[in-house]
């Protein structure tokens, strides 16, 4: 399944009494512009949609301001979508090719949330944007769910997705045009399921590797839902890293280092079965098999491809009383889960012991950067969630801006 669209620039207008550039941009609908709808390359085509802005003359009849006269802006982009042939090739290529990319783009990782979300997921919308030449433009993310009041794009039904990534940074020409078919295609995706929301975010690590600073969603009227997250800076010595950390951790790690065993399961020493005891422990903590057997399969075969590793901690001989899993992908890890046996006593350490393993582990593997996963910023915020807040706080990252917009569809 594929479709092409074209690209005008955007218009800016300044209003001098106020000092201030505004943005906007106007949709057309095939409707508005059915006079100059061309005739399709290929016999029994449909005509293919225009997006104008060259000399002013349809903004004029249709009451818009205009300014000088602009260059006409048409290029070609094809979009392919989760069920096209081709759409796994194409992806695959814009993994390897775009500086952004962390795990959670990788091939490996959706075959994860394939598994993790089952029929919870109502629709796999992503797609890809591939340039006149072919070349990888964008790759985006589109899942739906559904709530009783409809459809909703997003991660789940409260979480944000991860956003598009694009070949080309911010402020360049080819971005504009590429975001805006991005930002306009999922709005006719939406249209067609009566999709009445998209919650979305873009990494955090774009921001520390100074890909990008501003929230550009704010442009396409999202709402601006920006939060923070935590990134520890694993490319500092393990001595810098140690006197960041919460005066009170210190001595508790101190302690499990004494008390408890430490193995690290990654692509150089794996096991299966020792992987097997984080599923186990985690059914443990939980008090159930919170999901698939699949979904945790395919966990441990991201830790043989080298996308993730698991600290496990264990008490004497066989007692395993905490275990870490965490993701990695080029310089970039993310701390992703954790179980520790309902036994163990708070003031243990073990959890302190487990996340300090893993951030000197990431170090080991190259890592420039962990991310300790969103601080929770809701009104609703569980004293649970709080305290889990609170704990990652105390590890001496860097509080780092995360921007997020949520758009809602009429």
């Amino acid at each position: 399944m594929f479709g092409y669209a074209w690209f005008g620039g955007a218009e800016r207008e300044i209003n001098s009494a106020k000092t201030e550039r505004r943005r906007w941009r106007k949709r057309l609908t095939t409707a508005d512009v059915r006079p100059f709808l061309e005739k399709a390359d290929e016999p029994g085509e449909a005509p293919q949609r225009k997006f104008w802005s060259v000399d002013g003359s349809f903004r004029r009849a249709h009451g818009f301001s205009c300014g000088a006269p602009r260059e006409k802006l048409c290029c070609p982009m094809k979009i392919l979508h989760s069920d096209d042939p081709n759409f796994v090739e194409a992806w695959t290529r814009g993994e390897k090719a775009m500086a952004g990319v962390t795990v959670f783009y990788t091939r490996s990782f959706r075959e994860y949330e394939r598994l993790l979300f089952g029929d919870k997921r109502t629709a796999d919308d992503s797609f890809v944007v591939l340039s006149a030449a072919g070349e990888v433009a964008a790759i985006v993310p589109l899942y739906a769910f559904a709530n009783d009041e409809g459809l909703h794009y997003g991660y789940g039904l409260r979480e944000y997705l991860r956003g598009p990534l694009f070949a080309n940074p911010p402020g360049t020409k080819t971005f504009d045009q590429t975001v805006q078919l991005v930002v306009e295609h999922i709005q006719e995706l939406a249209d067609q399921r009566h999709v009445l929301s998209h919650r979305v975010m873009i990494e955090p690590v774009e921001l520390m590797e100074g890909r990008n600073f501003f929230n550009y969603y704010m442009d396409f009227d999202y709402e601006d839902k920006s939060a923070g997250t935590s990134l520890i800076e694993c490319h500092l010595t393990e001595e810098e890293l140690r006197t960041r950390l919460r005066k009170s951790y210190k001595p508790l790690i101190n302690r499990a280092q004494r008390q408890y065993n430490v193995m690290i399961i990654h692509k150089d020493d794996f096991s299966y079965d020792l992987c097997d005891e984080y599923r186990k422990l985690h059914a443990l903590a939980a008090g159930r098999q919170t999901r698939g057997l699949e979904s945790f399969q395919k966990m441990y075969e991201m830790i043989k491809e080298g996308k993730g590793f698991l600290v496990l901690i264990r008490e004497g001989a066989n007692k395993m009383v905490g275990a870490y899993y965490f993701l990695i992908h080029r310089h970039y890890a993310f701390y992703g889960s954790a179980a520790t046996h309902p036994e163990s006593e708070g003031q243990s350490g073990i959890g302190h012991l487990g996340l300090w393993q893993g951030i000197l582990f990431a170090r080991r593997l190259g890592a420039k950067f962990l991310d300790l996963g969103q601080l929770l910023m809701r009104p609703e915020i569980t004293e649970k969630e709080k305290s889990i807040d609170f704990f990652k706080d105390g590890f001496g990252g860097r509080r780092v801006v995360v921007f997020r917009g949520i758009r809602k569809f009429p």
